[in-house]
């Protein structure tokens, strides 16, 4: 009965907003009390709305009311607490391992929830009533339980570490402050806690700064990975199809060659038994007029003799044996030649390294990368590296890859365009669009000059010398290791060829009146408008366009061009629309400016006017890791044009811009063994 009485009175004596007993109850005009703060924090949500309630009755007030303290409701809560407490304490009031116990409980001990820097002790809600009660106590300063309470207290004096020194960046207290601290610089613990809260809020500005950075790039890192995985599985499912494809070509042709191979047998077989057939005739008479003549020999009347001879002894002379050549193993052998050249054309192709074509993608990463660490430098988050330099070999050895022999069988022929691509370039495409779509210029002389392989005659059964001869210098294709650092400028056209990149343009850049054709290299305008899809990558105002290839280490290619056009470089974040998105008239491109009567180079809008002699083909040589950008007049010598000494901080795009009725194109330099050409 005491306990239901207890927990009776205790119900009574409850806050009805945080459902706990009073602490410093007020009442309202109402007659409701409620804890001080939980009625002020109702109050305070209902600021807004100028009107307040009572959490209880609902009663409206048009002012905030005035709170007063219930002085007898308080003493009958603070003793009710006392009794709860005494009565039977709840098992989780008790300290459990980890939790900070009363220093005053001598039995079992109660959890404690304050802690007196004053005293140096914890208390539990029953200890602590004195400090709550005795005036002695009440400038006390209480805090939060603390676990480690006692590294407050000054090891050699026992007395509460209260000073900062500056000077040892440690607390003490009083009396080290006046012996082993003692001309030290010292503030009160309290003051310097001060500064450095304020210290503390730009601290965790940064600090959060730094985790949305991070957080940042993690997606963007993820985003990254997602795309290589789509992009692998991507090309995956293309090259297969590819091969697929091409495996079905070579069925096809095989099947082909088989049929044509019985054709032309059957013809041959056709014609010898023709020919056998009048010699078996031929042989009959002959044989006839043996026996006749052998007869006549035996006749005694020398008349009839004469008369039966100049009958008998006209033969009619044989047109047929005399053209018969007898070579049993060798009626088809140019076919099986050709066939066999084939095999180790292909098997030349075949066996190359294809994790040179693979290099951009690694060096995208790489670019990527060295981006994060700019940003983390900025941040002061790591020191700088040294400059990132991606190797110049392996570009060069995937620039330097001979083109493919082509296929003698012209159905094996894919286009063009596509051929290049996937061989030349160092990526991996998708598959070619069809002929009739891409009419392949290159692939009808290569079919003009291949061999088929069904006599007669024998002769053309032979593939074409050069084909030959590409097959067997195919051991030199690699050129020697270079060095990573950047190598020493070229001076000669050869060594300048030794950096030929193939260069093609970009569809999706391309402004809409010009005309992209010969395997997009060649670039005319259009005077129409041209159905090309929306794409942000696009040029709006000016009729240029930027290259497929990204440029980074030493490149070397070459333009012809006609009237009027612009030969540059550029970043690819160069703005698409606006007077400044021409090549040349900002930062973010150079340009050379070719007319008929002068050459200009623009940067950033500054025009240098150079007085060198017109030619019609124009080579550009880039350093991008040793800044170097030069144009070159080419002809019988290489003749300086500009030169440009610099720093790029970004990877970099060919570009062409070309005015009304002129033309530009981007030069194929094929290499062979060694020697581009």
């Amino acid at each position: 009965m005491a306990e239901r009485g207890l927990q009776l009175d205790q119900e009574r004596f409850s806050c009805s907003i945080c459902l706990d007993l009073l602490n410093e109850p007020v009442t309202t005009s109402c007659g409701h009390s409620f804890c001080k703060s939980c009625i002020r924090s109702h109050w305070d949500a209902e600021d807004q709305k100028g009107t307040y309630t009572c959490p209880q009755c609902r009663q409206a007030f048009v002012s905030r009311p005035v709170l007063g303290k219930n002085t007898m409701l308080a003493d009958l809560v603070e003793e009710l607490k006392k009794n709860v407490l005494q009565a039977a304490p709840n098992p989780q009031h008790y300290a459990k391992p980890g939790d900070v116990a009363c220093d005053v409980c001598t039995e079992r001990k109660l959890k404690a929830s304050k802690c007196c820097l004053q005293c140096m002790a914890s208390y539990c809600e029953l200890h602590l009533q004195p400090h709550y009660e005795s005036p002695n106590f009440q400038r006390h300063k209480l805090v939060e339980a603390l676990a480690k309470l006692q590294e407050n207290l000054c090891s050699v004096h026992s007395k509460v570490k209260e000073i900062f020194c500056c000077s040892d960046q440690q607390c003490i207290c009083s009396v080290c402050a006046m012996e082993e601290h003692s001309g030290h610089d010292t503030v009160s613990a309290i003051a310097e806690r001060a500064e450095r809260q304020r210290e503390l809020g730009p601290r965790r500005l940064d600090i959060q700064q730094r985790i949305q950075d991070k957080e940042k790039h993690t997606k963007l890192l993820q985003q990254q990975m997602e795309a290589i995985d789509s992009s692998a599985d991507k090309a995956m499912r293309d090259t297969q199809t590819m091969f697929n494809q091409l495996h079905r070509l070579v069925e096809k042709r095989s099947s082909d060659v088989q049929q044509q191979i019985r054709f032309q047998q059957q013809t041959e077989l056709s014609w010898a038994k023709e020919l056998q057939k009048k010699l078996q005739q031929e042989l009959t008479d002959l044989r006839r007029r043996d026996a006749e003549l052998e007869q006549l020999s035996r006749t005694e009347d020398h008349g009839q003799f004469l008369l039966s001879y100049a009958l008998l002894s006209g033969l009619s002379e044989s047109t047929h044996s005399a053209s018969i050549n007898i070579h049993p193993q060798s009626y088809f052998q140019e076919v099986t030649a050709a066939v066999s050249e084939l095999i180790n054309k292909l098997q030349c192709i075949l066996s190359q390294d294809w994790s040179e074509v693979l290099l951009t993608e690694r060096e995208t990463l790489l670019r990527t990368e060295q981006q994060m660490t700019l940003v983390k430098q900025q941040m002061h988050l790591v020191p700088p590296p040294p400059p990132l330099q991606p190797p110049t070999e392996s570009r060069t050895l995937v620039n330097q890859q001979p083109r493919l022999v082509p296929l003698p069988p012209p159905s094996l022929q894919p286009p063009t365009e596509s051929r290049t691509l996937v061989y030349q370039q160092p990526r991996l495409v998708p598959p070619p669009p069809p002929p009739s779509l891409q009419p392949p210029t290159e692939s009808k002389t290569l079919v003009n000059q291949q061999p088929w392989l069904v006599p007669p005659p024998p002769p053309s059964l032979q593939p074409p010398t050069e084909s030959r001869t590409l097959v067997k210098q195919q051991p030199c294709l690699v050129p020697p290791p270079q060095s990573f650092l950047s190598p020493v400028e070229p001076t000669t056209r050869a060594e300048f060829l030794q950096y030929s990149k193939r260069i093609t343009m970009d569809q999706n850049t391309a402004h809409r009146e010009l005309l992209l054709s010969e395997g997009h290299r060649r670039v005319t305008f259009g005077y129409t408008i041209l159905s090309y899809s929306d794409n942000p990558e696009r040029f709006r105002e000016c009729s240029q366009v930027l290259s497929r290839e990204i440029l980074t280490g030493c490149c070397y290619w070459e333009v012809k061009w006609k009237r009027f056009v612009s030969i540059a470089v550029a970043y690819n974040c160069i703005n698409r629309t606006g007077n400044d998105s021409e090549f040349g008239y900002n930062d973010k491109s150079w340009s050379l400016e070719c007319d008929c009567n002068s050459y200009k180079f623009r940067h950033n809008n500054i025009i240098t006017f150079l007085s060198v002699p017109q030619c019609s083909r124009v080579g550009v040589y880039l350093d991008h890791s040793g800044g170097i950008l030069c144009f070159y007049s080419v002809s019988e010598t290489m003749t300086l044009i500009h030169r440009v000494q610099t720093t790029f901080t970004q990877p970099l795009h060919a570009g062409l811009w070309v005015d009304i009725s002129g033309s530009a194109e981007f030069v194929e330099l094929q290499y062979t063994c060694g020697v581009n050409i």
